[in-house]
This record gives C-alpha cells, structure tokens and sequence, in this order.
C-alpha cells in the first residue's frame, strides 16, 4: 500500500507520466499481493508446484512489471529532494557496478541455482525468515535482470539488442537446466513438502521422491 501511494504521487508530481507505466506498477503490485497473500501463499508450503508458480511470479512476472514501471526514470523526473539529485545518484560508479549486464546475469544464475539444487527449500520451511529473504533475493535478482534488458530510460548504459538477446537465451538456459534437474533428480532436497502434503492435488517434485522411500 504506501508503495502504490507513493508510487501515485510521485506519477503526479511528474511531467505527462505516461499511463502504462502506472499500470505496469498496479500490475506488479497487484500479482506480488497475489502470491504473498493470496491463495500462492495460502498453499505454497503444502505443494511444491505452488511454491514454483511463486518462484516464477517473484522472479520473472514482477521484475518485468516493475521494470515496465520504470521506477528509477521516476524517481529521477519527480523524486523528492529535486531529480538532479536522484539523477547523480543513478548515474554513479556503485550503481553502474550493480547494473553491469554480466554481474546482473551472475547473480540471476547463482539465486536460481542455489535456491534450487542445494538444501535451501528445506531451510527455508523450517525457517520463515529465511522464506522472507528468498522472496527479496527474487524480486531484485529478477529486475536486476530484466531492468537493462526492457531498456529502463533511467539506466545509464544503452545494452545493444544483440547482447540483450544473449543474456536473455543464457538466463533462459539456467531456469532450464535447474528445472530438467528437478524433473530428474532422485534426491529430495525438501522432505518438508511432503511431510506437510495435504493428501489430495497432483504430485510433484519432492513429494513422489520422498513417499518413494
């Protein structure tokens, strides 16, 4: 809620802010309600293909929506403290170092990964802040991602179309491998899905696995 406010008066303050990227903001906000508190998240920690529709909402849905957004360009025209400040703020080294295309695609790879083929599900069951902290890591790993690729007009650097598309196929290449992992693997990195299983819904991934022993 205060992010829609504030959201809504900075697009006020700002000079003809376009429309669309208001929606885009309701949108994102819209699907991060969804999925935090509504029925994603009601049953989340009882089935694992639930908890993956999460995962995706969180990483790529809702990134993409706020990069659409076009936060930072916002802040930059109508933030408070005048936008020359915001804009000497975006435009430094440190956010420069962020936003470099291959350290962005790095961090996508690594949160992808290692919250995945690793231990940190069952972690993150046991523990709900842990489960907090994986829906941060989500939603920044993902616009970090997403933010040079759409083209936000508040990134100084302009990425070629051609080195979009390269960071957009490897990207795709690591959520496919860590999902033919997952098909594949006869390890159950998450016992806590299935000890919680309701009993009724289809069956995935970890649960057939740990049933199995």
């Amino acid at each position: 809620m205060v992010v829609a406010v504030g959201y809504g008066l900075l697009a006020r303050r700002a000079d003809r802010w376009p429309w669309r990227r208001s929606l885009a903001g309701g949108l994102a906000l819209a699907v991060a309600v969804v999925v935090l508190d509504g029925p994603v998240a009601v049953y989340g920690d009882l089935l694992f293909w639930v908890h993956m529709i999460a995962h995706l909402s969180l990483i790529m849905v809702v990134p993409v929506l706020v990069a659409c957004a076009r936060p930072l360009a916002l802040l930059r025209s109508a933030g408070p403290g005048g936008g020359r400040r915001w804009a000497q703020v975006l435009d430094s080294r440190a956010v420069r170092l962020v936003t470099f295309p291959l350290l962005t695609l790095a961090v996508y790879a690594v949160v992808v990964v290692l919250t995945h083929l690793t231990g940190f599900q069952q972690i993150a069951v046991e523990h709900p802040v842990v489960r907090g902290a994986e829906t941060a890591l989500y939603v920044v790993a993902g616009y970090l991602l997403f933010a040079p690729l759409i083209g936000d007009d508040a990134e100084p650097r302009r990425m070629p179309y051609l080195l979009r598309f390269v960071v957009l196929a490897v990207a795709m290449g690591v959520d496919t491998l860590t999902g033919v992992v997952l098909m594949l693997t006869g390890t159950v990195l998450a016992p806590g899905y299935a000890a919680a299983h309701p009993g009724w819904g289809p069956e995935r991934w970890p649960i057939r696995a740990s049933r199995a022993r």
